[in-house]
């Protein structure tokens, strides 16, 4: 029988849960129900009367369902309602029937500015087909602060598992000649030492830094003054902020505000990653004049000192290109690149998008790319591409080479 695709009311909501289940097994404790109704029934952005959630119904069970998160975006002088694309899934037995395609274009077409950002090929895909378009690169870094020797073990396994030679020196090495440990050594201390050469904040900066419990109207008077130095962002203001990073369940993010001569120039909001997760810091929204490069340092600076000796690495992402130099110089690289796709079906609104005058500003609190307990640290041995030790590139071509190819 063929999928019914509709928006769904709050009578649905059992039935989307129950899918929740069968999707998302263990981890869907933390889709519902605190997170649903936070970021759905509870969203401050949400004006209609009905879900902001579409859903396929198939012999009368939801077998597929794709939601939108409602953020304020400001353009220029203009705020619009804008919606992320969020949680889009289609029971393992009903793919491959179009469902997935009905539910995004339904849900593009109930919303002037539909956006996503962090998402599968597949879904990449069928947002292209229906119309929506690249409009900015967000860049996720990442330092390295000390890899974990299990960790780095397990990465080394997995990507040596096809060879059976090299999977069995390995073993071996690790069991009679601790390999294991001397790699560590050697890579911990190339990354320490590279760590240590890396930018360092003012010590005599007259701006201070002071963690707090919510945003006040300080950041309002902060955001009105530094907004239109952006072209398009979801605004700043402090209804966002503590929707946003005070009241998200499942998340303990840490606030930081930075003032010079006592008004606020900046703010950062930081969280340490908990099991099952990766051992992470992640620098979630980092927000300053684009102009005000001491302020940037001194807030990254603080998050390295913050997280250092308690994490293996340091995550952020960040769509400025003043932002990425300056966290460049405190040794943070590019770990991958996403592209923000958006979509209008307004003619002239879709051309504002794609025009856009300005920078487009993101961090990695925005979309849902950052959420308990997804934070994973990637290992694909670009910890050895150190540009300062060189050699260490020459030793893993030697160390992960097939003999037998």
């Amino acid at each position: 029988m063929k999928a019914i695709v509709r928006q769904a009311t709050m009578a649905d909501k059992d039935e989307i849960w129950n899918l929740l289940k069968k999707a998302y097994g263990q981890r869907s404790k933390f889709k519902f129900p605190k997170r649903w109704n936070w970021e759905f029934v509870e969203n401050p952005y949400w004006e209609g009367k009905e879900l902001p959630i579409y859903i396929a119904v198939q012999d009368g069970k939801i077998v597929g369902q794709t939601c939108a998160m409602y953020v304020p975006l400001s353009m220029g002088r203009d705020t619009y309602q804008a919606a992320w694309s969020v949680d889009t899934i289609v029971l393992p037995e009903c793919r491959r029937q179009g469902i997935g395609g009905q539910l995004q274009r339904l849900s593009a077409s109930m919303h002037r500015i539909f956006m996503s950002l962090s998402m599968s090929p597949a879904n990449r895909r069928i947002k292209t087909k229906f119309g929506s378009k690249p409009i900015v690169t967000v860049y996720s870094l990442r330092r390295w602060i000390k890899v974990n020797r299990v960790s780095f073990c397990n990465a080394v396994t997995r990507r040596i598992a096809k060879s059976k030679s090299l999977s069995e020196s390995w073993e071996l090495g690790c069991r009679f000649l601790c390999l294991d440990g001397i790699l560590m050594s050697i890579i911990n201390a190339g990354i320490a030492i590279r760590n240590s050469l890396a930018k360092q904040p003012d010590p005599n900066s007259d701006i201070t830094i002071r963690e707090v419990a919510i945003f006040h109207d300080e950041i309002d008077k902060f955001w009105e003054k530094t907004r239109h130095q952006y072209g398009v962002m979801v605004e700043r203001d402090r209804k966002y902020l503590n929707w946003k990073y005070v009241e998200q369940p499942h998340m303990k993010h840490r606030k930081f505000i930075a003032t010079r001569d006592n008004e606020i120039c900046g703010y950062m909001v930081l969280r340490k990653s908990e099991l099952p997760e990766s051992n992470v810091g992640i620098i979630s929204d980092l927000y300053s004049s684009i102009e005000d490069k001491k302020t940037l340092e001194k807030l990254i600076g603080f998050a390295v000192d913050f997280f250092t000796n308690n994490v293996e690495a340091i995550r952020c992402a960040t769509s400025i290109d003043e932002f990425k130099e300056v966290l460049t110089r405190f040794c943070f690289s590019n770990e991958q690149e996403d592209v923000l796709v958006a979509y209008s079906n307004e003619n002239g609104l879709m051309k504002k998008l794609e025009g856009h005058q300005g920078p487009w500003f993101m961090s990695k609190g925005d979309h849902d790319w950052d959420q308990y307990p997804l934070a994973r640290l990637k290992y694909k041995f670009s910890i050895f591409h150190l540009s300062a030790f060189p050699i260490f590139r020459r030793f893993v071509d030697l160390l992960f080479k097939d003999k037998n190819k």
